[in-house]
């Protein structure tokens, strides 16, 4: 079955990849697997046939799992209770819906870009010792690809110019005044 179209979980377990079709016919489903021509019967609650919402990643989008980005991700489907994320290289993973999250990009804001883009372009000008004259420069390769920006980030809060939040819990690898030099230098 078409894993971007249907979801069919059969006793808890996704199954949508090994099944050839299906046919519902209440209180029974019957399912032809790959590979078989025999169809096996299950009773209608043993199976979930479900259907996706799907959305489609943009470059000022970011797909996360329990927080950690994904990368070359192409689309993500909501079934509910599970979600699938389909990658450019055309491979599909499927977890459970509470562990993804879908982030926008704060750069979206208008004066926050407006910087962004300033200094993209000052950045085209800014070459080390060790570049070369016709070689783009490193900095400016960096900012061409910084698509997304985390809200929760201090590059975020820079942009769009509020306070760097001090909520972080101090480590035992560090004490409260390192916390606080820190803290400080990023208001000046």
């Amino acid at each position: 079955m078409d894993q971007e179209r249907f979801m069919i979980i059969v006793k808890g377990d996704d199954k949508t990849q090994d099944v050839s079709s299906y046919e519902l016919d209440p209180p029974i489903v019957r399912i032809i697997y790959k590979g078989s021509s025999k169809a096996y019967p299950y009773q209608l609650n043993d199976i979930q046939l479900l259907t996706p919402t799907a959305q489609d990643i943009t470059e000022d989008m970011a797909v996360f799992h329990d927080e950690y980005p994904f990368y070359n991700v192409k689309r993500v489907l909501d079934f509910g209770p599970k979600t699938r994320v389909c990658f450019s290289n055309g491979s599909i993973r499927t977890f459970d819906s509470g562990r993804i999250q879908v982030g926008s990009s704060s750069i979206q804001n208008a004066e926050g870009r407006q910087i962004l883009d300033y200094w993209r372009a000052i950045s085209k000008h800014v070459k080390s010792e060790d570049e070369q004259e016709n070689k783009e420069a490193f900095l400016a390769k960096q900012f061409a690809k910084l698509h997304y920006v985390d809200p929760n980030s201090a590059l975020s809060q820079y942009l769009l110019k509020k306070p760097i939040k001090s909520d972080i819990p101090a480590t035992s690898g560090g004490n409260h005044h390192q916390f606080q030099f820190i803290s400080y230098s990023f208001l000046f």
